[in-house]
């Protein structure tokens, strides 16, 4: 416990403890006007070391994190600081973002170890804890267990205390003696411990084992993201790395700015398709074709930020729960068709468009090319005729031409001409059958030099 005076210093904070924040503030520690202090050193002590005595905490190690691998490691006290609030979010999210690699490896290499110094009266080596987990090919899993025994500086002594009843002797190729799955020596740097897997064997780290003091915290501990942590709500990434930037990120949900990019508070649009289809785009309104299949479609490019659903009909009950509906009318008339678009909020926005569905125009003859060049001679076509038996052709020059020829519904013609004048022609067309005209059609031909 802190000792000491009473102080009026304003407590530190760790991650989000701002009232009104995801967690709503914070847990009360100090009270509302009470903060102690103490002079910095000795004064103070960590409730207890968790997570392999990596992380000093004034919880209890069995308050575990959401997913309940780690404990979490909350501090509100350590030396030269007064006692502080705890962040509600401290008390669902373990700081570090870690989980335990339960993977077996064939070797574990430690990085350097700090040992305490010979003098030490605050710290000791006494009592680290080393649990190695051990699994053969027939996947049977066995723990070995040892605890230093007393004071050591150094990496000679950490490995005597060890004793080679369990660490075995290395002669440079291979172990004797110790346990029959691993063996334990200085790694290649002299400064930390590398355990070795025997022939047949693989092993991983316990979480019981003080992983902190003995340099191994990275061989227990992996790095850990929480579902949704990766990206923010539009799907970018962003880093959440400990609880601090988790609470940010989460806090973010708030965010009137955050929430536009996704559509909260955004109304929805209902449009149509600009491609919507027009047989006739020279008749005022949308003219469809009878007997002709048709898709019709909204507009979905007008609703970008949020989650859409879309549903259409159509007057005579056909409906869809898309942004098209696909149709061929089968009778001619005066047709609308519906849409609705909902969107995450529930919000509608609606649409209604009028179309016209009309039989084909039919299609008549046509004179082909319109361009001719002064003195040169051309031939002209003249397609998609009546049924017939002969022509009479009007060159609009004071000539004429009748052509005899013979055929059905759809047939062409040709016939050649050249014009001696420049100018606009009104090239006329006469088609008879059986010497009754059936048909007549003119087209202007433009002359040039």
């Amino acid at each position: 416990m802190p000792q000491g005076s009473t102080s009026n210093t304003i407590a530190g904070t760790v991650g989000d403890t701002a009232a009104g924040g995801f967690y709503n503030g914070k847990f009360m520690v100090k009270g509302d006007t009470l903060n102690i202090s103490w002079t910095a050193g000795t004064q103070v002590t960590p409730f207890a070391s968790v997570n392999g005595s990596t992380q000093p905490s004034d919880f209890h190690p069995g308050v575990k994190e959401k997913s309940g691998v780690r404990s979490i490691a909350v501090q509100f006290a350590s030396n030269g600081t007064t006692i502080r609030d705890i962040d509600r979010s401290e008390g669902l999210y373990e700081n570090a973002f870690k989980t335990r690699n339960t993977a077996f490896n064939n070797s574990i290499t430690g990085t350097a170890i700090t040992f305490p110094a010979p003098t030490s009266t605050s710290t000791t080596s006494q009592g680290w804890l080393l649990k190695i987990e051990t699994k053969n090919a027939a996947g049977d899993v066995v723990a070995r267990t040892k605890q230093v025994s007393a004071l050591v500086t150094d990496m000679t002594g950490l490995l005597t205390n060890l004793g080679t009843s369990f660490t075995g002797t290395w002669d440079g190729t291979a172990y004797t003696g110790g346990q029959p799955e691993f063996g334990i020596r200085a790694n290649a740097a002299g400064t930390g411990l590398l355990i070795e897997a025997r022939p047949g064997y693989t092993i991983r780290l316990h979480p019981q084992s003080d992983v902190g003091p003995l340099g191994l915290a990275g061989s227990l501990w992996v790095d850990k993201t929480y579902t949704g942590a990766a990206t923010d709500l539009t799907g970018a990434a962003i880093a959440t790395t400990d609880r601090k930037t988790w609470v940010a990120y989460l806090n973010s949900f708030g965010d009137p700015a955050q929430q536009t990019k996704v559509g909260i508070g955004v109304n929805p649009v209902a449009q149509f398709s600009a491609a919507f289809p027009d047989a006739d785009p020279n008749t005022a309104g949308n003219q469809l074709l009878v007997n002709t299949p048709y898709t019709l479609a909204a507009d979905a490019s007008v609703n970008t930020n949020g989650t859409f659903t879309y549903s259409m009909a159509i007057t005579d009950g056909t409906t869809a729960s898309a942004s098209s509906i696909s149709k061929t009318f089968t009778s001619t008339g005066n047709w609308t068709v519906s849409l609705k678009v909902t969107d995450e909020e529930g919000k509608t926005a609606t649409a209604t468009k009028s179309f016209y569905v009309v039989n084909p125009p039919a299609t008549g003859m046509t004179i082909s090319p319109t361009t001719a060049t002064r003195g040169v001679a051309g031939t002209y076509t003249f397609a998609n005729l009546k049924d017939h038996d002969s022509l009479k052709i009007f060159w609009a020059d004071g000539t004429s031409t009748v052509l005899a020829n013979v055929g059905g519904t759809g047939s062409s013609a040709t016939a050649p001409h050249t014009y001696g004048t420049t100018g606009i022609k009104k090239l006329t067309v006469l088609v008879y059958k059986g010497g009754v005209l059936v048909d007549t059609k003119y087209n202007y031909i433009t002359v040039t030099l």
